[in-house]
Parts: C-alpha cells; sequence; structure tokens
C-alpha cells in the first residue's frame, strides 16, 4: 500500500479533473517542464505535485504510525496570445510604430493572462477548501489538519506571441504515515562438509550462510 502523501496527492489530481468542465486542463502527475506550445493548446493549466514530508522530533515514538506534514505545491499556469509578434521588440529592423504596437500587444495579453489567472486561482481555491473535500479522500484520523496557505503569481513571460503568467498554490497537510518496514529475506543455511586427506571421519566440517 502507498503512502498516504502519494493516495493524497492522486486525490487532488483526480478531483481537479472531476472539476474542470473545460475551465482549465490538468497536466500529468510527474513534476514537469512545460513548454509554451503546451499552454497555448490549454491556455489554463492546473499541475499538482508532492514538494516535502517534515517529520516533527515529537512524531518520533515507538509505534506503527508516525505524524508528518506534508507539502503540496498547485502549479497554476495561464496564457495569453498578442496580436503581434513579440520578437518585433528586440529587432533592429523594426521601426517605432510597429515596437509601440508590440508593446500595446504585450500589455493587453498581460492583462487578458492576468485576469485568467485570477480567476484560475478562485476556482483552485474552492475545490481545494470545499468542505466535503477536507479529509482529502482519507478516512478516519488519518488527515487531522490541512491548510492552503498561500497562492502567489511569478513574473509574465514572453514567448514569441504568447504571454504566460505561472503561479502556486502551497497546501500543507498533517496527516498519519503508516511504518511498513522493509521486506526481508530469510537467511538461507547450507551445511557443507569438506573431507581433507587423511580425514576419513570428516572432521574439516565447514557451515556457510548464503544471504
Amino acid at each position: 500500500m502507498s503512502m498516504v502523501f502519494r493516495q493524497v496527492k492522486s486525490y487532488l489530481v483526480a478531483q481537479l479533473e472531476a472539476e474542470a468542465a473545460g475551465r482549465y486542463q490538468v497536466a500529468g502527475y510527474q513534476k514537469q517542464v512545460i513548454s509554451a506550445d503546451d499552454v497555448k493548446d490549454a491556455l489554463r493549466l492546473v499541475q499538482v505535485f508532492w514538494e516535502r514530508t517534515d517529520f516533527p522530533a515529537a512524531s518520533y515514538r515507538q509505534s506503527e504510525t508516525r505524524t508528518t506534514e506534508a507539502t503540496f505545491r498547485i502549479r497554476l499556469i495561464t496564457a495569453a496570445g498578442a496580436e503581434i509578434d513579440l520578437v518585433t521588440l528586440n529587432s533592429d529592423a523594426s521601426t517605432s510604430a510597429q515596437k509601440k504596437a508590440a508593446l500595446l500587444a504585450i500589455s493587453n495579453a498581460a492583462a487578458r493572462a492576468d485576469d485568467s489567472f485570477d480567476e484560475l486561482a478562485e476556482i483552485v481555491y474552492q475545490i481545494i477548501e470545499d468542505a466535503t473535500r477536507r479529509k482529502l479522500g482519507t478516512s478516519g484520523g488519518i488527515v487531522s489538519n490541512r491548510r492552503l496557505s498561500s497562492i502567489d503569481k511569478d513574473e509574465i513571460e514572453e514567448q514569441g506571441d504568447l504571454v504566460v503568467l505561472t503561479g502556486s498554490a502551497v497546501l500543507t497537510v498533517r496527516l498519519e504515515e503508516s511504518i511498513t518496514g522493509g521486506t526481508t529475506t530469510p537467511l538461507t543455511t547450507i551445511d557443507l562438509t569438506l573431507t581433507q586427506e587423511g580425514d576419513d571421519v570428516g572432521k574439516a566440517g565447514v557451515e556457510v550462510t548464503h544471504i
């Protein structure tokens, strides 16, 4: 059975996918670099990955469970297309009028990407904070506390005719992880008796142990 933090991550991805309704797309389970083309096709992407687990000193006790605090990062990505190729700004051949038009296109696209990000952040917030999901797919007291601690934005990036805005929502979950131990391989003992020349009673006995 997988550890609880993995179950929680899968639950978050499944719930976000179930609620997408064409408003955004959910990226794969693995943390990865998402290209501008991927974003352009979706315009809004959500990606979930487990970031870390802390083991408070007080949780170290002789038992089969341990209280931990797992942090999950929900990456939010929005994009908007500009009406002009943004490489115009970096071209020495561009006229002043062309550069002004490019700047205006950037500003308009950035505003659309920003509005789209705000809406996406609101959607994700409502899904994650829904009271019916407070146990994050677990049962009993496995999840004792959870907190969406922050949602932030990164800097806007210009990629060709696309303006991309990224950010993250950070979810911290206190949960109980079971300690199942490792898989042990029993030792195999082979009794091997070697008879040396002149030893007709087999006194040269050797026991060999294989792991």
